[in-house]
């Protein structure tokens, strides 16, 4: 078996999976993006890991957003901010957060934060039980190089608007060190009462690993040439077919109409 085959037709089917999954955090987390996400919005760099050897792994890359895919879940979301790839650049930014004013404290944060997890489904109450919750404002030292900017003394620590909430914690090995991180952390963008980052690093947060496509053997087995004979119709069945969280989605719409 090769664990490394990557298929055309696994990544038509990965990606529209994936845009599903973005698409329900975007309603859930109130994303400020207006439209549905399509395939039109996935940018460079985005891509599918080979499903043998990672499971249903990849990412979703837009102009202003990152969502990242592991174990079958959304577990990394970022807004991105371009042009932030030098000190200066997040010196100026920082100089320029530090001029804002937040739209909610600490508390509100959290509560903003625990009603996002909650409508995306994850149970934050366990996480509560098990070890509380921190809240932390981010903060940089400000130097008297650029100082006279916000009228500061010489290191001082400005606050930023900007809140981050975790949930649980782990220790993760590396080659060098142990260190604690987070199972779940949300970032709060104060001035727009925006969600920022949330980041997921264990799947007992969201119940364990997902599987939001089925028979991926099966699917697999379709090879480049023959996918590349479909039209249009019958790449969308493929998706009908093996997208078991367009499937689940479907039957959601389905139920709540009933009631």
């Amino acid at each position: 078996m090769n664990t490394f085959l990557l298929t055309l037709a696994y990544k038509h089917v990965a990606f529209a999976a994936m845009l599903a999954l973005a698409n329900e955090f975007r309603e859930s987390a109130n994303l400020p993006i207006k439209q549905p996400l399509t395939i039109t919005d996935v940018q460079s760099g985005s891509h599918v890991s080979p499903p043998r050897l990672m499971g249903f792994e990849g990412s979703l890359i837009t102009s202003n957003h990152f969502f990242g895919f592991n174990n079958g879940y959304l577990a990394n979301f970022k807004k991105l901010e371009p042009n932030l790839n030098s000190d200066s650049a997040y010196k100026a930014r920082n100089i320029q957060l530090a001029g804002m004013k937040s739209k909610v404290d600490s508390d509100g944060a959290y509560q903003l934060a625990t009603n996002w997890l909650t409508r995306a489904g994850i149970e934050v109450l366990p996480l509560e039980s098990q070890s509380g919750h921190r809240i932390s404002q981010r903060s940089f030292l400000k130097h008297s190089s650029n100082g006279t900017a916000l009228n500061v003394t010489s290191n001082e620590i400005v606050l930023l608007p900007v809140f981050d909430i975790e949930w649980g914690s782990k220790e993760v090995k590396s080659s060098s060190a142990t260190y604690p991180m987070p199972l779940l952390v949300v970032t709060v963008f104060g001035p727009t009462k925006e969600m920022i980052e949330m980041h997921i690093t264990d799947d007992s947060v969201v119940g364990g690993a997902k599987k939001p496509i089925r028979d991926v053997d099966k699917l697999l087995d379709i090879s480049d040439a023959t996918f590349l004979r479909y039209d249009p119709n019958q790449k969308s069945n493929l998706v009908v077919v093996y997208a078991s969280i367009l499937q689940l989605s479907n039957a959601e719409k389905k139920s709540e109409t009933k009631r």
